[in-house]
């Protein structure tokens, strides 16, 4: 659609309007020309819909072409909302998967570091540990804090876990709920 058949619709319009719809397009189209990179000014389509959404509703056209020209002029809205809508959706998508990935750390062997990775790691040290291989000890990690649960003999049984568990590559702090019972 060229710009001379732009201007072929202006005959239909008010003589003001059409002035007034001439400069309009005149303009969109001169800074094109000048090379105005402002989003919308490189594509004079929304310019020419506006235009003759806003000629339509004047009072030369017919009352079919009023409701025409709203129900474009809704379509249009309808359409920008949609399309905001799904930007912010995307937006949203992309912030949450970075989110995650600073969450993630990587190890000193380039395994990533998650509450499960960590979990693994403290009950094999338990395992290793003389006086804890065959404790009760539960432990459960979330974001990176490990709580320890359960029963021991001794507190020095009890120091020792929570001194491996906070020792243990990743973790951020240890909540250490574990009671000394003699047995």
């Amino acid at each position: 659609m060229g710009y001379t058949h732009r201007a072929s619709v202006l005959p239909l319009v008010h003589p003001v309007r059409a002035g007034l719809i001439r400069a309009f397009l005149h303009q969109s189209r001169s800074a094109r020309y000048v090379g105005v990179k402002m989003g919308a000014m490189n594509n004079p389509k929304p310019f020419v819909a506006i235009a003759l959404v806003l000629a339509c509703l004047g009072s030369a056209c017919t009352e079919g072409n009023k409701d025409q020209a709203r129900k474009a002029a809704q379509d249009i809205e309808d359409k920008t909302k949609e399309i905001a809508e799904d930007a912010a959706e995307k937006t949203k998508e992309v912030v949450a998967d970075v989110a995650d990935k600073g969450k993630e750390i990587v190890s000193a062997t380039g395994e990533v570091i998650t509450d499960g990775w960590i979990t693994t790691k403290v009950k094999a040290k338990f395992a290793d540990d003389k006086l804890l291989k065959d404790s009760g000890i539960t432990i459960d990690t979330r974001e990176r804090v490990v709580t320890l649960k359960g029963t021991v003999p001794t507190t020095q049984a009890k120091r020792q876990a929570a001194m491996i568990a906070g020792g243990t590559e990743g973790v951020l702090k240890v909540v250490d709920q574990i009671v000394v019972k003699a047995k």
